[in-house]
């Protein structure tokens, strides 16, 4: 069984997803309630089995996908890997955990314990990811831009506004970008020769080489109208309200969903576990490089 811990997007973005690899599907029975309330989920009521208490979902999945804020995140996974439980697979949200360097110790436990996870860096799974992937391996000179202006809907308290809880610009929202990088490189036989941040309380400049190809994001928290747009090789090739298309709508499923379900597809459920090791130690190991590299620079 695949079961889901998380009340927020565990539940409207991993739950609806996973539907379509079990025809069930667990989690606990407190979010019952929160299920029924929403038009986009209670119809998936039938499908899902409600357990009392983590103890019994995590006993009874062999697929567990943690989708709580990072620290609670660790904690559970140290826990099952301590317990010796039958979860075969994790599905760890991101960013894994508040620090890089958390982060790597927690990839070393899970690695020792033999317990593949993968973390849903869900840029790649979007479009004009592909669109950006297919320039870099016919272009060696190719340029990509990518604007994104976000309205943040969370309260201002949100550990995602906090970067010692794994919030913040970079780790929250821009770790993928980083992990887009890593998986265009990958797929193209290039090195990231080059990675640089900059980032100025909410806003963030990333810039990414490869080689004599350029990625450059350029992050802003705005209270303005939300844009998010691609440029490559200084032609316009995508915009939408955000990187998923629309801003999400309570009573409508999901924008992201589509991308989650060709996460889980490729690899969660077709990756082989060292597959999943070493693409999840590269992104985390680029991830300690930038941040020691900006707090550097700070510095001086």
């Amino acid at each position: 069984m695949i079961g889901v811990l998380g009340g927020g997007f565990g539940l409207y973005g991993h739950l609806p997803a996973v539907l379509n690899f079990a025809p069930r599907v667990g989690t606990l029975a407190r979010y019952e309630e929160d299920i029924v309330a929403r038009r986009e989920l209670s119809g998936l009521r039938s499908q899902i089995d409600f357990f009392e208490n983590e103890e019994a979902l995590i006993a009874a999945s062999s697929v567990l996908v943690l989708a709580r804020r990072p620290r609670d995140n660790v904690r559970l996974a140290v826990d099952i890997t301590a317990r010796g439980a039958d979860v075969r697979r994790l599905v760890l949200e991101k960013p894994v955990a508040p620090t890089p360097n958390e982060a790597l110790v927690l990839h070393g436990l899970l690695q020792d314990a033999q317990l593949p996870y993968a973390t849903p860096y869900l840029f790649a799974y979007c479009d004009w990811a592909q669109s950006i992937s297919d320039l870099f391996s016919s272009d060696n000179r190719a340029e990509v831009d990518i604007e994104w202006r976000h309205a943040a809907r969370n309260a201002p308290l949100s550990w995602k506004y906090a970067a010692g809880e794994g919030g913040g610009a970079f780790r929250f929202y821009n770790i993928h970008f980083l992990a887009l990088a890593s998986d265009i490189a990958v797929r193209n036989g290039l090195e990231l020769n080059d990675l640089r941040l900059n980032v100025h309380g909410d806003d963030m400049i990333l810039e990414l080489a490869a080689e004599r190809r350029r990625l450059r994001v350029v992050f802003t928290l705005t209270r303005e109208t939300p844009d998010f747009h691609v440029s490559m090789n200084r032609e316009l090739v995508y915009r939408a309200t955000t990187p998923f298309g629309p801003l999400p709508q309570r009573g409508a499923p999901d924008p992201r969903i589509a991308c989650l379900e060709r996460f889980y597809a490729d690899r969660v459920f077709a990756s082989q576990a060292n597959e999943m090791f070493s693409g999840n130690e590269a992104v985390l190991r680029n991830w300690m490089r930038l941040e020691k590299a900006e707090k550097a620079r700070r510095s001086l």
